[in-house]
C-alpha cells in the first residue's frame, strides 16, 4: 500500500468527535500555535478551534490568510501585531465581552514566544477573561530534540531568542550567553547569520560545540552539530547553506567552569566505577550525582579510558 493511500484509509471520525466535543468555552481568547514550515504540523484543536470562533487576531492578515484558506476556513481576521497590540486588545475585549470566541495567532509558531502576543494575552487576562493555550509544533523543542543535548538527568536549557542586530550588542549579547551551564537556543536570521557565528566563534573558541538547524520541518530541512571552528567549512562548501531560518544551539560551557579539584574527583570516581559499568553507564551515575553533562563525562570517560589512568 502506498503511504499516502494509508493516510486516506484512515478514519479520522473518533478524533474529530472527541475535539467537538471538548468544552469550548464563550469569551475566550484561544492562543493558536501554527505550523513553523510543514502545513502538516497542525492538531485537530487547533485547527477545529480557528473554524469555530468569532474572528482570528493575527501577526500578519496576509500570512494567515493563506494558511487558513488550505485548511479551508474564512473566518474573520483583524491584524494583531507588536505595533498595535494594544488597539489589537481593545478589540478583542469588545469580542469577548459579547460572548464571543478569539483566536490569536503568529505567523508560525505560537503568539508570545519570540513574536507578538505576549501584551494582548497580558491585556486580555487583565480584564478577567479566560485564556486557552492550544500548543502545537516548535522550533525550540524541534532543534533541542535533535541534538541530544538536554537528558532526563540534566534537562535544563535557555531561550534566549532573537540576536540583536547591532554588533556591539551582540557581541554582549553572546558573551553574557557564552559561559553558562546548560544549553542556550538561539534564533538568527539569513542575512546575519554568517556574522554571528563569526563573533560567537570569536567569544567562545573553535572547540565550542554549536548545533545549527535550518529550515526545521520543511523540504530542506538539516541540523548539524559541530564545532564553531567548523562553521568556515560549511559555508566554503556550500554557499546555499545560510540561507533560511536558522535555530542555534550553543552547547552548555561547564568544561571550562568546572574547578580542578573537582575534575580530579570525578576522574577518581569515574576510573573506580569503569572497573564493573560500562561508559556509558559511569557516565549517567556521575551525571546524577552532580549535575554535570552527561556527554562531558562520557568524553571524559572514554579519554580515562584509553590513556590507561
Amino acid at each position: 500500500m502506498d503511504k499516502t493511500d494509508f493516510l486516506k484509509n484512515m478514519d479520522f471520525k473518533f478524533a474529530i468527535e472527541q475535539v467537538a466535543m471538548q468544552d469550548w468555552p464563550i469569551s475566550t481568547l484561544y492562543i493558536v500555535s501554527t505550523p513553523i514550515g510543514n502545513l502538516s504540523d497542525i492538531s485537530f484543536r487547533a485547527i477545529y478551534s480557528l473554524s469555530m470562533v468569532d474572528l482570528i487576531a493575527a501577526e500578519d492578515t496576509r500570512v494567515s490568510y493563506h494558511l487558513l484558506r488550505f485548511y479551508g476556513i474564512e473566518n474573520k481576521l483583524i491584524s494583531a501585531h507588536r505595533h498595535n497590540e494594544l488597539e489589537a486588545s481593545r478589540k478583542i475585549c469588545q469580542y469577548l465581552g459579547s460572548g464571543k470566541r478569539v483566536a490569536l495567532v503568529s505567523d508560525a509558531g505560537t503568539p508570545g514566544i519570540s513574536d507578538p502576543g505576549s501584551r494582548i494575552i497580558s491585556e486580555v487576562g487583565s480584564y478577567g477573561y479566560r485564556i486557552i493555550p492550544i500548543p502545537g509544533a516548535s522550533s525550540v523543542t524541534a532543534a533541542l530534540m535533535s541534538s541530544g543535548v538536554t537528558t532526563d538527568e540534566n534537562p535544563s536549557y535557555a531561550f534566549a531568542g532573537f540576536v540583536p542586530s547591532k554588533r556591539s550588542q551582540r557581541l554582549l549579547w553572546f558573551k553574557e550567553w557564552s559561559n553558562k551551564k546548560f544549553p542556550v537556543i538561539i534564533f538568527e536570521s539569513s542575512h546575519r547569520i554568517i556574522d554571528s557565528l563569526e563573533d560567537l566563534r570569536k567569544i567562545c573558541g573553535d572547540e565550542r560545540i554549536l548545533t545549527i538547524a535550518k529550515e526545521l520541518t520543511k523540504k530542506f530541512e538539516k541540523i548539524d552539530t559541530i564545532s564553531l571552528g567548523e562553521t568556515s567549512r560549511l559555508l566554503s562548501a556550500n554557499s546555499d547553506y545560510f540561507r533560511g531560518e536558522f535555530v542555534l544551539i550553543l552547547h552548555s560551557n561547564e568544561s571550562k567552569d568546572i574547578e580542578t579539584d573537582v575534575l580530579i574527583n570525578i576522574d577518581e570516581l569515574i576510573k573506580s566505577l569503569l572497573s564493573y559499568m560500562t561508559l556509558s553507564e559511569a557516565a549517567r551515575v556521575v551525571s546524577g550525582s552532580t549535575g554535570i553533562s552527561r556527554k562531558f563525562l562520557y568524553n571524559k570517560a572514554i579519554k580515562l579510558k584509553s590513556s590507561g589512568e
